[in-house]
């Protein structure tokens, strides 16, 4: 936690200096010092958790298909260097496995948010999905946070490892669930409160994405908010 009561946590590694879930730009959020990385995964052919946002290959790699149409001997092939922002000046980054991103975070001193797309569990089952997140995370198994949108991803792993659920609003419907669930951690997006807006108290503690500016960073742990996401680390720490 930094001087100011907050956990910066790195979106997608360190998007503002390297492509978003790449290894090496996980690996330089976790140099820069950030405590916590967040990262996403979704699954491929061969029913591997693979380090990616997106569904298709295009803004990434500018490949076509959807990442659950490649093997991971075929990704490996594919790079992920986002040209769209960064041209070709991190060409070639091979697209990582969970396990990779593990096994290379596990010599820092970082804990890591893994969010499961729920696109993924379209080609999935939840139950196999955890038990693929369970393998692939052995390196690191007790510094995990398992977060989603799915709310029925959750229930399971909750004896396992902490759970994070991501708002898509925040209505009495969801704060309903939140209260069944008791999840860990309660994800939203900054953009959708504003100064005046209440944080639900409850068993939980708060996660905010995506904030970049130190002011606003504080304002909001200052109204409880523990977890504080951010694409520039650097920026926070």
């Amino acid at each position: 936690m930094t001087k100011n009561g907050f956990h910066v946590v790195g979106h997608r590694g360190f998007p503002q200096k390297y492509p978003e879930n790449s290894l090496i730009g996980i690996v330089a959020a976790a140099k820069a010092g950030a405590p916590y990385v967040e990262l996403d995964i979704q699954i491929n052919q061969d029913g591997i958790p693979i380090v990616f946002h997106d569904e298709t290959l295009d803004r990434m790699c500018e490949k076509p298909g959807n990442i659950w149409d490649y093997s991971l001997a075929e990704l490996k092939n594919i790079s992920c260097h986002e040209p769209q922002r960064f041209h070709q000046q991190f060409f070639p980054i091979p697209i990582a496995s969970l396990q990779e991103v593990c096994e290379a975070l596990s010599s820092f001193d970082v804990k890591i948010f893994i969010e499961i797309k729920e696109k993924s569990l379209d080609h999935i089952s939840r139950k196999d999905m955890f038990e693929c997140v369970v393998q692939a995370t052995q390196s690191m198994t007790s510094r995990v946070t398992l977060a989603s949108f799915d709310y029925d991803m959750l229930p399971q792993a909750k004896s396992k490892m902490p759970i994070a659920w991501a708002l898509r609003e925040m209505d009495a419907a969801h704060l309903k669930k939140a209260q069944t669930l008791k999840p860990n951690i309660l994800i939203f997006d900054v953009k959708r409160l504003d100064q005046n807006s209440t944080l639900w108290p409850g068993p939980w503690k708060w996660f905010l994405y995506d904030i970049v500016d130190k002011k606003k960073a504080q304002f909001w742990a200052n109204k409880g908010v523990e977890y504080i996401e951010t694409w520039d680390v650097e920026a926070l720490l």
